[in-house]
């Protein structure tokens, strides 16, 4: 194991986690990775400072996009998606079987977020 002074994060189901960074680094000055790359310190639950926070309705889509992309050891960025979304998807343009299987089981919310060309 060793110790990091800083961490990007996308485990929002962390009660550490808070937009894309691990705070625990405030408290404990280092955060625990293991051999293979993982944060030791993941403690379910949600960050004091969303709680303070509604969240929107795109919020709430992205965090259900985003997790289904974790879950499945994905890759993309919300950028990404909503570049092939609006240039590729939504002409009837082939894309990546990885970038259906999200929008197939996310279809609500990538409409939602990505649906418009201002979006």
């Amino acid at each position: 194991m060793s110790k990091v002074r800083g961490i990007f994060c996308l485990k929002s189901s962390c009660k550490h986690y808070f937009e894309d960074s691990c705070i625990k680094i405030l408290e404990d000055d280092s955060i625990d990775v293991s051999e293979d790359g993982r944060c030791v310190s993941f403690e379910a639950g949600v960050c004091e400072g969303y709680k303070e926070c509604p969240e929107t309705p795109e919020e709430a889509a992205w965090d259900k996009i985003q997790s289904y992309i974790v879950s499945h050891n994905y890759t993309w960025t919300r950028s990404g998606l909503k570049h092939d979304y609006q240039k590729y998807y939504m002409k009837g343009y082939y894309c990546s079987h990885t970038f259906i299987d999200i929008v197939t089981h996310n279809y609500v919310e990538c409409k939602l977020l990505f649906g418009s060309e201002e979006s």
